[in-house]
């Protein structure tokens, strides 16, 4: 939608669906906004029309049986419309996880295709503004800055590096991330609502804190890039330890779920097991890096 609204270029547009195709705007909206853009029932004949394909799908396996493709570790045989990928530029939007995205890299390096494998992360409401981010990467920097501005009509681009999958790694950790924020959120509004504390007043300390936290997430990549959790402690693993046994306990005691903080509670029990507990708790990274070396 956003790319037929700036009209900077003539867009076909192709869906498993013909009528969700014909329903990307309404009649109002195409009344009053002047779009164009045609529709196409057929992927060859818009593959072999266009100059730049752009995928986006709800997974690689869907863009695959849409290219009538048959997925192997070599793909000696290319479908017909793979074929007619040779010496264009295929955006690949798709959700996907790195190894996909590598075996991706792959058809198209058969294909003669130019490859920019990516992913979005923001709502679709989001998309054309900075706020909308595009991580690209599977392709040189060369050729990211050179197809940059057309990235740049679906919102802010960012170059993850030039391995395929890597794009997928920036947006897995993102949003991981992001939950752990939602969910860490959540589980302090059960103890709230349990206790009878406002939850405005919860939401409140919530938000204020979640600024000034800033500061740690620094912190923490400083230590982790060093790899050094014995100099600076701010929080030893034995005393975020005990605090959590301490939540965990009063979360079974009245009858709230405890899988979120068990799973904070597994890294912390590793390192004092293993008589790590004097060191900065920042050391769980190495349970979640390798469990079994922590």
């Amino acid at each position: 939608r956003v790319t037929i609204l700036r009209k900077l270029m003539e867009v076909s547009v192709w869906n498993r669906s013909v009528d969700k195709a014909k329903n990307l705007f309404s009649e109002e909206e195409i009344k009053e906004e002047g779009v164009t853009f045609s529709i196409k029932e057929n992927l060859h004949d818009a593959v072999k029309e266009a100059e730049i394909i752009v995928i986006s799908l709800t997974n690689y396996d869907a863009a695959y049986s849409a290219l009538q493709q048959e997925v192997s570790d070599d793909f000696t045989n290319l479908s017909p419309i793979v074929e007619e990928l040779k010496g264009k530029l295929v955006i690949q939007l798709s959700s996907s996880k790195p190894s996909e995205s590598r075996q991706w890299k792959n058809l198209m390096e058969k294909a003669g295709a130019i490859n920019i494998d990516g992913c979005v992360i923001g709502w679709p409401s989001m998309a054309g503004s900075d706020n909308f981010s595009v991580l690209v990467s599977g392709c040189s920097e060369e050729e990211y800055t050179k197809y940059r501005p057309i990235l740049r009509v679906w919102g802010k681009p960012t170059f993850a590096g030039t391995g395929a999958g890597q794009a997928d790694a920036l947006d897995m950790a993102v949003l991981t991330y992001l939950q752990g924020i939602k969910f860490g959120f959540m589980q302090g509004l059960a103890l709230c609502k349990q206790a009878g504390v406002s939850i405005e007043q919860y939401n409140d300390f919530a938000k204020h804190y979640l600024d000034v936290y800033k500061s740690v997430l620094d912190d923490t990549a400083d230590k982790v890039s060093k790899r050094d959790y014995t100099t600076h402690i701010n929080t030893t693993v034995n005393i975020l330890y005990e605090f959590n046994r301490s939540v965990l306990q009063h979360a079974e005691e009245t009858g709230q779920s405890t899988e979120f903080l068990k799973a904070i509670d597994a890294p912390l029990h590793a390192l004092v097991e293993a008589k790590k507990g004097q060191i900065d708790q920042t050391a769980s990274f190495e349970y979640m890096l390798k469990p079994n070396s922590s």
